[in-house]
């Protein structure tokens, strides 16, 4: 070989070397470790005390309930609490009953649950402020170590920058477009870690649109503050509709308001609006969504033949015709505890993965189907999981 040619051989060999540590920094400084797995069993903190778990949220809300419910469930099946009756845990209806239960009936040798370490601010904006600063205040003084966040508002809450506390965000419905976590693969904050399911909500609007065929499909919804805007997946359903060519109508609801009956007749008017003027209707979760308003809300969308789609599984059983779920926290539960375990045995709550895909699970109401004269196709009904009818239609596959 010339020496000319040696020359560029080094040159080349050089320029690959450069080349390949640049990518390696890249990689390393880009790209969390998500699949970090350290142990989850229970275990307690190094100078032998127990880990003080706090919970926060901005207000009482049905899947906030169940979500610490089946949190709870699942903590004894991993052993880190023991005791638990499940029959009473059924019997509470909201979060304070459920923390009260865990700190004081609820045995344990590796968590507490005080009760100074639960704040809920009932939807008042001025309590949510005192609560802020409370929780934050005994975050960076040591009382806290990890903390469970309930919703999106929760979340915006109490992450910061400066706080070292661990904080698992959950029962958020959109984390990214609510500015929660930077991507549904970095949650931007060391000390911040969630679980996601990025298809649930397009796989439960598209597999309503292959049912029904809806054409114009309207949505009641907060617009006044990012974190409402999230709850509804308005913008998932707009990217949705400029890929299949329907038309959305939307009507402005309040949410996110200590005054329930406020939020409640705002949604009855939004449903009332746009049932004359749709052939579809997304039911979104919020406030004014609830088991006492349901049959309210419903009447006037039935009453013009409207199919209905709902975020919520919970509410086919009580007259919405159609769900597709997949972020039950029975399901989430289990991936939650497991990161407590990681995070309490070490983990850096960002180096944890994220993104999950959870089994769904279609839910038809049969009753509603003929009130509202609508055919459900037999593909359809023979993939449901759960169909709902009144006894006296024979349809021996309704539960």
């Amino acid at each position: 070989m010339s020496n000319r040619a040696l020359e560029e051989y080094w040159i080349h060999i050089a320029a690959l070397i450069v080349i390949l540590i640049i990518a390696a920094a890249v990689i390393f400084i880009s790209t969390p470790n998500y699949l970090v797995k350290r142990p989850s069993d229970p275990v307690l903190k190094q100078d032998g005390s127990k880990w003080r778990i706090a919970c926060y949220e901005a207000g009482d809300y049905r899947e906030y309930v169940e979500t610490l419910k089946y949190l709870a469930i699942e903590l004894d099946e991993e052993g880190w609490i023991y005791g638990l009756d499940e029959d009473q845990l059924d019997s509470f209806s909201s979060t304070s009953e459920i923390w009260n239960y865990l700190g004081t009936e609820v045995k344990s040798s590796y968590l507490e649950f005080p009760a100074e370490l639960f704040w809920s601010s009932a939807w008042n904006y001025s309590l949510r402020e005192k609560n802020r600063e409370d929780a934050l205040s005994k975050m960076n003084s040591g009382q806290v170590d990890l903390l469970i966040s309930l919703g999106t508002i929760a979340g915006k809450d109490v992450i910061t920058d400066d706080n070292p506390v661990p904080v698992i965000i959950m029962a958020s419905i959109d984390p990214v477009k609510a500015g929660l976590i930077r991507s549904v693969d970095d949650s931007g904050h060391d000390n911040v870690h969630t679980v996601i399911d990025s298809n649930q909500y397009r796989r439960q609007i598209e597999i309503f649109h292959d049912s029904t065929g809806f054409k114009t499909i309207g949505i009641g919804y907060d617009n006044s503050s990012p974190e409402s805007i999230s709850y509804s997946n308005i913008d998932l359903l707009r990217e949705i509709s400029k890929e299949r060519d329907f038309e959305i109508i939307e009507y402005g609801t309040i949410d996110d308001n200590p005054d329930l009956t406020l939020s409640e007749e705002s949604v009855i008017a939004a449903y009332t609006y746009l049932a004359p003027e749709v052939d579809a209707v997304y039911i979104t979760q919020q406030n004014g969504v609830n088991p006492e308003s349901v049959k309210r809300f419903l009447q006037p969308l039935k009453e013009y033949n409207v199919t209905t789609l709902s975020m919520d599984p919970y509410l086919v059983e009580r007259g919405v015709l159609f769900s597709v779920v997949s972020g039950e926290p029975r399901f989430y539960a289990p991936v939650y505890v497991e990161s407590i375990g990681m995070i309490l045995n070490g983990a850096k709550p960002r180096s944890l993965e994220m993104k999950h895909s959870f089994p769904f699970r279609i839910m038809v109401n049969l009753d509603t189907a003929e009130d509202i004269g609508f055919e459900v196709p037999k593909g359809l009904l023979i993939s449901a999981d759960i169909v709902y009818c009144s006894p006296d239609t024979g349809g021996e596959v309704c539960v």
